[in-house]
């Protein structure tokens, strides 16, 4: 079976080289095949990653402080409930700094969530218009290969 099919390639391979004996230089070449235009796409597409790592980050964060600022009010029966949820990490080793860290961290965030929301929106904002224009460099890279 191995032989018929090399035996059939050997044939075709001859017919070709026969009939036109330039065949193997008939073949399309990508304009990314030059080793600069490739490196340089390249990095455009690592930049735009990146671009949607901080993104992502970034909403994440903006997620996080949205949802603390939803659950602890600056109501003091749920500062009473928060202190009440940490007493129970204080029996565990280093649950007095853990609660102290983690109570402190709460009240900073619910008093100064205005600011942090503030300027993770015009961060995103930031970070959005870098994105779109790592997307513009890459389209007219592409459309400058093709034509």
């Amino acid at each position: 079976m191995v032989d018929s099919d090399q035996n059939t390639t050997s044939k075709v391979l001859k017919a070709l080289d026969e009939t036109n004996p330039n065949w193997r230089d008939m073949f399309a070449s990508s304009p990314l095949d030059n080793s600069e235009n490739l490196q340089f796409f390249i990095d455009l597409l690592t930049n735009h990653l990146l671009l949607n790592y901080i993104i992502l980050y970034l909403l994440i964060m903006l997620l996080i402080i949205l949802i603390i600022k939803l659950l602890v009010a600056n109501s003091p029966e749920k500062k009473r409930n928060i202190t009440a949820r940490l007493e129970k990490i204080k029996k565990y080793p280093l649950g007095r700094f853990i609660a102290y860290v983690v109570e402190n961290y709460v009240y900073a965030w619910v008093g100064s969530s205005n600011a942090w929301i503030f300027c993770l929106n015009i961060s995103l904002i930031i970070f959005t218009s870098g994105c779109i224009y790592s997307i513009i460099n890459i389209i007219s890279f592409l459309l400058s290969i093709k034509g």
